[in-house]
């Protein structure tokens, strides 16, 4: 494919992307804005090909700007930035849809992605950033400044849980970046994306204890909207019980991969234990649609069968 003709294209969607020190400005002209977001993936199932046709299926007749993806882009990593796995987990498999030819893909990683340790994998997908301009991944973090959307601006930090998790590539340098970039944000919005849940009433329940020691209270102090992440396989809407303004929790694990039940006793001990509740639950392929527009945030989650299977909107 000519990766020129498609950069005019690419760079209709207005924003600011940082990391590492970068910065931009770029302005979206009061407009909506409008992503996908999903994980657990890239595992070229039919049921991957049916997500992706679902959501295909969705862009042929609403507005899709780009995709985030919170992980386990593929199983078990891939070998190089050429990995033939680029094209059939990924190319083959969305963009054989005209509705998914043109937009940006920003990439967070998972566990699978780093498989097996000590391979340095989870670098190979940095490095396709290079030769891909659909491909968005310049660093294991990094982050998305989208400014004058018809919300307002909003802030997107892609995160690397896996390395927090596992104590690898200078994870506190992303903790010391990330908490840098929340004290200067002045974004309306502000949202997370990574691949693990700090809560889950699914096959990992109760979740990550890495991700509640050092991710929840900077969603706390900085009011975090939303958390968009993965690692179960299904659909979950978490938030803390009495709080409407806590952040949301948003699990979409349902890209591809076999899906995950939930674990008996999961919601009882959430909930005496850490007071978070269950807003909406389901063990179902799909993704979500993110838009933030003159009512404020919405997620809709469709599922595979091109079903609207849940709705929440968030309000200032």
């Amino acid at each position: 494919m000519m990766w020129t003709l498609l950069l005019a294209v690419l760079v209709t969607t207005s924003l600011v992307q940082c990391h590492i020190g970068e910065d931009s400005h770029q302005d979206h002209k009061g407009e909506p804005l409008v992503f996908t977001s999903f994980g657990d993936w890239g595992t070229g199932t039919s049921a991957q090909s049916r997500v992706a046709q679902a959501m295909a299926n969705y862009a042929d007749d609403n507005q899709v700007d780009f995709h985030v993806t919170t992980g386990d882009n593929f199983y078990d990593g891939v070998n190089s930035a050429t990995d033939p796995w680029f094209d059939t987990r990924w190319r083959d498999i969305y963009f054989q849809h005209d509705s998914l030819q043109y937009q940006r893909w920003y990439i967070s990683v998972g566990n699978h992605d780093y498989y097996p340790y000590g391979e340095d994998k989870e670098w190979n997908q940095v490095a396709r950033h290079e030769i891909d301009d659909q491909w968005y991944f310049p660093h294991l973090w990094y982050c998305l400044h989208f400014e004058n959307t018809a919300a307002g601006n909003v802030d997107i930090w892609m995160l690397d849980t896996q390395a927090m998790r596992k104590d690898m590539n200078n994870w506190r340098d992303m903790m010391d970046w990330l908490e840098q970039e929340l004290s200067e944000s002045s974004a309306d919005w502000k949202v997370f994306a990574g691949h693990h849940p700090g809560y889950t009433i699914g096959n990992h329940a109760l979740g990550s204890s890495t991700i509640r020691n050092y991710l929840v209270p900077l969603m706390d102090q900085y009011n975090v909207d939303m958390f968009l992440h993965s690692h179960d396989h299904n659909i979950q809407h978490l938030r803390r019980i009495g709080d409407d303004m806590a952040t949301d929790h948003i699990l979409i694990g349902g890209g591809g991969r076999s899906l995950y039940e939930e674990k008996s006793g999961a919601r009882e001990d959430l909930e005496s234990q850490y007071n978070m509740g269950v807003e909406y639950w389901k063990m179902t392929y799909g993704f979500s649609v993110i838009t933030f527009d003159e009512v404020g945030m919405r997620v809709d989650v469709i599922d595979d069968n091109n079903e609207l299977v849940y709705s929440y909107t968030r309000q200032h």
